[in-house]
């Protein structure tokens, strides 16, 4: 104190007079101020961030902590910061055990009265020594004139990467590259024939488009989608639930890519699609999104509602949501400021609670909605009066009381009174006969009761009537998804309101401190990071889509151009594609990455379709694959076919892929109770020949704590975590699956029995064609023809599919 004091005491008596609005004056009467009295509590570099509050920063107190903005330039009376100093609000004076002097107390209010001039940038943003990339604001990047005809190529040769790359790859390999990206299926023979015939210069884009129109273009890049956002049919942990109505959010995924719908109404749709598209109830499914992470249903049904363990589950469901929405539509790991400040990322506890807040009414269930927008509306009416009946919400109790039944009510009022001359208590409807309550209210006559009781029988009817109406509407269809509103679920009941949330003290329940506001991230410039403390369940939702989406959100943009470039180059420009923070990878070439972004925003409109034709056109994602010896920048890594190509594509070749869409999810095993929730699952009792087995792996259910072994060999992620990268193994567990799997000896000798009715010249030969779409050598074909004349052409067809032609894409 005695080192701040000597360097201000001389300028005290002419504070009004003293300049606090630059930069010098700032460094030499304030900061120092602020290091000595309040970075202990307040700061990122004591370790601390009491209340949420950090004063290291500008943006720190702009932002604020759990009360909100800690200053308003110009405005003392009216900063928080000035009423803590000045011990007027007893509750949270600052600093907490000793007052500040009275002469830094007065220095503070006139810096305030000032207008509060701070140069400080957050030292968390700065900790590097330069702001983090991804949340700069986009502009689009110059093409560079380097020669290439294709923007991404011209970036490219301006980074040294275009001169290096190898020639562009044949017709075939091109044709089973493109067909595998972008329908997850190998072309077939007769594919692969009329586009290596075909002479026109244009015949590449033709079969872009026509691969793109077809609906296994929204198969294969669904399947992509639900690896993201960790999709399973289970619920997870110790009580592995099946959720029957999970699928219809899957077909929403498929429906969504193949209708090309814009990804920022995509974001949209699966954050808030009942509030902002309220017309479209079919659209309902697309909150699937929301519950499509596991849930602890011991937590957060089996155990009392006023316990410490359902609180403790609730903030950890909650958790899960936050996290699925950030890291897959802002690549941002926000959840590892649920304990204390992002240790690397400019994402305070604060942020992380206000998202918390946002999803404070949102639960897990299966969610009623019409195909009908009439019906869907009364529906959802009727069940938002139940809730308020059950408990017992008078005001909106009130709403229904001048509804359309405020006639039918006062009569039934008027009727139901004791019979004449009768000991009383019974109704004029004994059909309406309830408690002792409803019966004691019913016994008197309409004058002698009192308020109390005539509000007891109103609520009476109302609720039996809202329980006839919901009860004569036609069966609604159901969806696992983020819910407010839902059916009583053997102890899940809906709030109907939103909970609150508290800031918890290093992540603890028992430690809360404010109550958290809903809102975002406060340091993306620009957009809102508070959305306001009173809003409802749905419009906390709607606002955190819209700032998702916003124009102006960097994050979006970013990481969704980097999320479609990985899958098709193996690798993304940034290659942790969950994580554009300072835990992740750095763009390899951020020109590029900030071009496509800029122009899949605005010029593509966020037209997925036209983002896939532009990558697929260039000559970096045409050219041969190169050798693993050589270091050519960008080069395609040379990938395997993923577990549900192979599947499909095995199907394919031997006649018995079912191409039927939608519906119920194809269960490929047996299922009988288990001890306790989770049930038995044999996936060797199912049969390979079962209808359901030859249906597209996209439409198989997903077990969380149950993979199937097959699947599970093959790196196919089961659910239970998000997977924007799959995990690509080489083990001697996937050959032994692969050669005696009964899927893969069954499929081979299916396989074998439609080459001999296809082909029953050449069987071999017409095998190469269809599995590794080329001729085989004279070698090949000799040893080839030679193993099936001495073992049968099912072997060498289960040989062919154990090849490594055949499991790598190129």
């Amino acid at each position: 104190m005695t080192s701040w004091l000597a360097a201000t005491g001389s300028v005290l008596l002419a504070l009004p007079a003293l300049g606090l609005g630059n930069d010098d004056a700032f460094r030499r009467h304030i900061e120092p101020l602020l290091k000595e009295h309040c970075y202990e509590c307040h700061s990122h570099e004591g370790g601390r961030t009491r209340g949420g509050l950090t004063l290291d920063s500008r943006r720190g107190w702009e932002v604020g902590g759990d009360g909100g903005p800690a200053i308003v330039p110009g405005q003392p009376d009216a900063s928080l910061l000035i009423r803590a100093i000045r011990r007027m609000d007893t509750e949270a004076p600052m600093p907490p055990r000793t007052a500040l002097p009275e002469e830094a107390v007065r220095v503070l209010v006139e810096w305030v009265r000032q207008g509060a001039h701070d140069p400080r940038v957050s030292e968390v943003a700065d900790l590097h020594g330069e702001p983090w990339w991804a949340v700069q604001p986009l502009i689009r990047p110059a093409v560079p004139s380097a020669g290439a005809p294709h923007p991404i190529d011209a970036f490219l040769a301006a980074a040294g990467a275009e001169a290096s790359l190898p020639p562009e790859a044949d017709r075939r390999t091109l044709l089973r590259r493109m067909t595998v990206d972008l329908h997850g299926l190998l072309p077939t023979p007769e594919a692969v024939e009329s586009f290596a015939a075909d002479p026109d210069p244009h015949a590449l884009d033709r079969v872009i488009d026509r691969l793109l129109a077809s609906p296994r273009y929204g198969e294969r890049w669904a399947r992509h989608w639900l690896d993201v956002v960790h999709f399973a049919e289970t619920h997870g942990h110790d009580q592995d639930r099946p959720r029957d109505a999970a699928w219809p959010y899957r077909d929403y995924v498929i429906d969504a890519f193949n209708a090309d719908t814009p990804y920022g109404r995509f974001v949209q749709e699966q954050v808030a699609a009942d509030v902002l598209f309220p017309e479209q109830p079919t659209l309902i499914p697309a909150l699937g999104f929301l519950a499509a992470g596991p849930w602890d249903e011991s937590s957060l049904r089996d155990i009392r509602e006023d316990t410490l363990d359902r609180e403790i589950g609730r903030y950890l469901d909650r958790d899960n949501i936050v996290a699925n929405v950030f890291s897959t539509f802002a690549g941002v790991t926000v959840h590892c400021a649920r304990c204390h400040d992002h240790k690397f990322d400019p994402v305070s506890q604060a942020d992380y609670y206000a998202l918390q807040a946002v999803f404070a009414g949102t639960e897990k269930a299966e969610r009623l909605y019409d195909d009908d927008p009439e019906l869907h509306a009364r529906r959802q009416t009727l069940m938002r009066w139940k809730v308020a009946l059950d408990r017992g919400d008078r005001e909106r109790i009130e709403e229904l009381l001048s509804s359309a039944w405020r006639r039918d009510l006062i009569e039934w009022l008027a009727s139901a009174q004791p019979e004449p001359g009768g000991t009383g208590g019974a109704p004029a409807d004994a059909a309406l006969a309830g408690p002792d309550p409803v019966r004691d209210a019913l016994g008197k006559a309409p004058a002698d009761r009192t308020a109390e009781e005539t509000w007891t029988l109103s609520a009476h009817f109302l609720r039996r009537r809202v329980e006839a109406e919901l009860n004569s509407l036609p069966t609604p269809r159901r969806v696992y998804a983020g819910a407010h509103l839902f059916p009583d679920n053997a102890g899940q009941k809906p709030l109907g309101r939103v909970r609150p949330v508290k800031v918890l003290r290093r992540g603890e329940i028992t430690q809360p401190l404010g109550e958290a506001e809903p809102g975002a991230l406060s340091c993306v410039e620009g957009l809102p990071a508070r959305f306001g403390g009173d809003l409802e369940e749905g419009a906390r939702r709607s606002a955190l889509a819209q700032w998702l989406t916003h124009r102006d959100n960097p994050l979006l943009w970013r990481t969704i151009v980097n999320r479609v470039w990985h899958y098709h180059f193996g690798r993304g420009l940034v290659d942790s594609p969950n994580d554009l923070g300072r835990m992740g990878g750095t763009p390899s070439h951020p020109e590029l990455l900030d071009w496509l972004a800029v122009t899949f925003r605005d010029d593509l409109e966020g037209s997925f379709k036209r983002l896939h034709r532009l990558i697929l056109t260039s000559r970096a994602w045409r050219q041969n694959s190169a050798p693993p010896d050589r270091a050519a920048p960008l080069q395609p890594i040379r990938r395997r076919l993923d577990a549900e190509t192979f599947r499909d594509s095995v199907l394919q070749m031997a006649g018995r892929l079912d191409l039927t869409m939608g519906g119920p999810s194809a269960r490929h095993f047996a299922m009988s109770p288990g001890i306790h929730v989770t049930p038995v699952v044999d996936y060797a009792a199912f049969d390979a020949d079962a209808p359901a087995g030859a249906r597209r792996a996209i439409y198989r259910f997903l077990f969380r704590t149950l993979p199937d072994p097959l699947m599970d060999a093959l790196d196919s992620p089961p659910g239970d975590q998000s997977a924007p990268v799959r995990s690509e193994s080489f083990t001697a567990l996937q050959a032994f699956a692969l050669l005696h799997h009964p899927f893969v000896v069954r499929l081979s000798e299916h396989f074998a029995r439609h080459l001999e009715t296809t082909a029953p010249g050449d069987p071999v030969r017409q095998a190469y064609r269809a599995a590794l779409q080329r001729e085989p050598s004279p070698e090949e074909l000799a040893e080839a023809r030679h193993h099936a004349g001495t073992h049968g052409l099912a072997p060498f067809c289960r040989l062919l599919l154990n090849s490594n032609p055949f499991h790598f894409i190129d």
